[in-house]
């Protein structure tokens, strides 16, 4: 996504925490990341901003492979996907996750 900003300079560091602190440090001008991390480090730090109006044209996403044929379990899948969804707990694994990966 970066890489499709005109005129812009890409830097990858190992920890999103470091990208961040760079930020914070005025290194670097801004960070992409995904909506439910960026929430995340926008709620805990109030010097920073949040700009909800970026919509870069892609989704991202993952996938879950099953072998074709077995109907039962896309089935159960998809119907687990759809309630996790429903009552936001997939966006409280995202963020659970996110949190972990920083430690």
């Amino acid at each position: 996504v970066a890489n499709d900003i005109e005129d812009s300079q890409v830097k990858a560091l190992g920890k999103i925490t470091d990208l961040v602190l760079e930020l914070k440090n005025g290194k670097i001008d801004g960070v992409i990341l995904a909506i439910p991390v960026a929430k995340a480090y926008d709620k805990a730090n109030p010097d920073l901003s949040l700009s909800p109006y970026i919509d870069f044209g892609k989704e991202g996403g993952v996938a879950i492979a099953i072998k074709k044929g077995n109907t039962e379990l896309i089935d159960a899948v998809n119907s687990t996907i759809d309630k996790l969804m429903e009552d936001n707990t997939l966006e409280k694994f995202i963020q659970d996750a996110t949190a972990l990966s920083e430690e």
